[in-house]
Parts: C-alpha cells; sequence; structure tokens
C-alpha cells in the first residue's frame, strides 16, 4: 500500500526501532565515557577497554560526536559551554591603560602596516595626535612602555662596616667562629656564615685544622675532675657558688640520715660515689629546681654543690641517667 501524508506505511515501526536502538547505544557509550573521565570516579583502565569491546559489539567504528558531560557535587550532569574568547580579544581591542593604548596602536600602525586615520578612529585617537604619537616614537620620545622590575637594595650595611675588621682577625688567624665572636663583643654582631662570604670575597682560603695550643688564647671547654668520695677533702679553703642556698638544708639532712635512707631503700651507688651521696646529688639537683639532668653538666665546676654531695666534684650526666634508669628498672 503506498504511503501517504495521512496513510499507513509498514515500515515506519522498522525504521523507527532502529533509531531507538542506535540512542541507546550513544546513551551507553556517554555513560562510559563519564564514568572514565569523571575526575572524581576511578579513571581505571578498565573503562577505555569496555568502551572498545561495546563499540566493536554494536558494530559502531565511528560513533557519532558527543559533548563530555561536567557531573556536579549534587549529581547532576550538564553540557559545558564552549569557552568564548570576547574577552580575550576585547583585552587588545580595547585597551583599559593609556600605555596599552599607544602600544596596540603603533603595533597596528608599523607592523600590520594599518592606515593612519584607521588606527587613530580604531583607538580614539585624532590624526594629528596619532601622527605626534609616531613622531615621539621614532625619536625615542615615549618614556617606557613596559614597566621593568627594579632590582633590590645590593648594599648590606652590617658587611660593609665590619669589612675591614673581618680582614683584618683574619690576617691574625682567627678562624669564622672566632671572628664572628670578636665582632659580638665589639658591638658589630655577624654570623658565622657571613664572615666566611666576605672572606670568600677577598679571596681568603679556609683555614686548616689546627691544635688548640695554635688557636688564639680564649675562653675554651675545661675538663673536670671525675667524682670520687675518695678525693674528697675538708681541708680549709675559700671558694664562691652560686648554690649557698642549699646549705640551709644540712640539718635536716642530718636529722633524716640520708645514709641510712639509701641503704634502706637499696638505691644505687658505687665505690666512687656511694648511694648516700648519689641521693644528695639527686636531691640538689632538686632542690635547685633543676628539671633535667642533662642541665647538670652546667653546674658540675661548682665547688659549694659538691661539698653538698660530700664528694669532691659533682656526679656528671651519664651517672645520674644510670642511677636513674636502675632505680625505675627495680620499681
Amino acid at each position: 500500500m503506498a504511503s501517504g501524508d495521512g496513510g499507513f506505511d509498514p515500515g515506519r515501526d522498522e525504521r523507527r526501532a532502529d533509531y531507538v536502538g542506535a540512542d541507546r547505544r550513544h546513551a551507553r557509550l556517554n555513560r562510559h565515557v563519564e564514568r572514565v573521565s569523571e575526575p572524581s570516579g576511578k579513571t581505571n583502565h578498565w573503562g577505555k577497554r569496555k568502551l572498545a569491546r561495546h563499540r566493536s559489539f554494536c558494530g559502531i567504528n565511528n560513533p557519532p560526536p558527543f559533548r563530555a558531560e561536567a557531573i556536579d557535587s549534587t549529581g547532576a550532569s550538564g553540557v559545558s559551554a564552549p569557552f568564548s574568547l570576547t574577552d580575550c580579544r576585547r583585552f587588545f581591542e580595547q585597551p583599559a591603560t593609556a600605555r596599552q593604548r599607544q602600544y596596540e596602536a603603533l603595533r597596528a600602525y608599523f607592523l600590520a602596516g594599518t592606515p593612519t586615520a584607521e588606527v587613530a578612529r580604531s583607538f580614539g585617537y585624532s590624526p594629528g595626535a596619532f601622527r605626534v604619537l609616531c613622531h615621539d616614537f621614532r625619536h625615542g620620545l615615549l618614556p617606557e612602555l613596559f614597566a621593568s622590575g627594579r632590582a633590590g637594595q645590593r648594599a648590606q650595611p652590617k658587611k660593609s662596616r665590619a669589612h675591614e675588621q673581618i680582614v683584618a682577625l683574619r690576617k691574625r688567624n682567627y678562624s669564622v667562629y672566632e671572628i664572628s665572636l670578636a665582632l659580638k663583643e665589639q658591638g658589630m654582631p655577624l654570623s658565622a656564615t657571613a664572615v666566611r662570604e666576605v672572606l670568600a670575597e677577598e679571596g681568603f682560603a679556609p683555614l686548616p685544622r689546627r691544635r688548640d695550643e695554635e688557636r688564639p688564647q680564649g675562653v675554651r671547654p675545661s675538663t673536670e675532675a671525675v667524682a670520687n668520695v675518695r678525693d674528697f677533702l675538708l681541708s680549709p679553703r675559700e671558694f664562691t657558688t652560686r648554690m649557698g642556698g642549699l646549705f640551709l638544708f644540712i640539718h635536716d639532712l642530718v636529722r633524716l640520715d640520708g645514709d641510712a635512707l639509701a641503704l634502706g631503700a637499696k638505691l644505687p651507688g658505687s665505690g666512687m660515689i656511694p648511694a648516700g651521696h648519689a641521693l644528695r646529688a639527686a636531691l640538689a639537683l632538686k632542690l635547685w629546681s633543676v628539671e633535667r639532668k642533662s642541665h647538670v653538666m652546667a653546674l658540675v665546676a661548682d665547688e659549694g654543690l659538691a661539698l653538698f654531695c660530700g664528694l669532691n666534684a659533682m656526679p656528671k650526666k651519664s651517672f645520674l641517667s644510670a642511677a636513674c634508669s636502675i632505680c625505675g628498672t627495680g620499681s
């Protein structure tokens, strides 16, 4: 039967089914692409392989082009709009500053070869004003069209002030750290790194390693005596101490009998530092509010502290740490 505008078409349903099937296949392809390219999802290779298999299965080698969909946090998807270049063109065609307008107008005339009348009309110049602008540009009378960054301050006042003193001290065989200490004493503090830079600029090589007797005279670490009760002497002598307040507790120590307490508690000790003396050393640090055992190294040269403990010298950090560890293990 012939089909007309209102007649019956027997192939219409078959064609409609083909169209619906093609739309469904294209929708599946779009879903697979979204799974692969969606940033918050898993972009694994299985999605791409599955997409290829689906194309070959459906017999679609060249599917119709489609747009990638952007999925927001709510799950809704929308077709992304093409990026417009209007704003970018407007930046060059309608300069916002006078310097940029001069640059674009001169570029259009000298580089693009645009007639002066057209350039003047496009960038808002009168013909005479634009001719003056070209004249000034040819003769180098225009100010700089582009701002250039200026270098910061290169002068270093501290180094410059101490430069001569640094060179003089190095000629006297002072090391970098000794020069830094000497400058600090003279009211010109300068770090060892800055001193090393000044010496390198002057061509001084690093000093070779020296023995202590070859170094300039100065304050150096001292070697203190080893704590030993056998070397303790009560001979009359005078000394200066910062811990004289500890002797206010002598009466209480005698009344409590610290030696008996240490033996009864089985506190650790040795032949050189008995348990009672070790107890008094730890008690002295607590009474003087010394929080850590390592801080005792600043007090080992104090004779008053050693006298309070009944020793020739204060026990060092290693002994106090070992004694505390033994007490902690036993408890």
